[in-house]
């Protein structure tokens, strides 16, 4: 904690981890920290409806079951509260392995 008088906090809270490197990462290097932080693949590849590590037929098949849904549903990947050719578009772009 910060307790120089007259000097504000730039920071209030805990820290779990820190990490120092010598370069800038890579996107992909940001992606597979925060995808081991959180434990949970789908989070780092939303397109993974059936969460096997690949965006393929079984998810275009779960999205084309929730096609048109206005309720809460995995297959509103881009969170506009229904399943539609954007959400299609979304899952075709993200077609293959998910990123590690």
């Amino acid at each position: 904690m910060h307790d120089v008088p007259g000097a504000p906090y730039y920071f209030r809270g805990l820290i779990d981890e820190v990490a120092v490197y010598q370069r800038a990462l890579t996107a992909d290097e940001v992606r597979a920290h925060f995808c081991a932080a959180n434990g949970v693949e789908t989070v780092c590849c939303p397109a993974d409806l059936y969460p096997n590590g690949v965006v393929n037929g079984a998810d275009l098949g779960i999205l084309l079951s929730e096609w048109g849904s206005t309720e809460p549903v995995s297959a509103d990947l881009n969170g506009d509260g229904t399943v539609d050719g954007i959400d299609l578009g979304a899952l075709l772009g993200a077609w293959g392995s998910c990123p590690d």
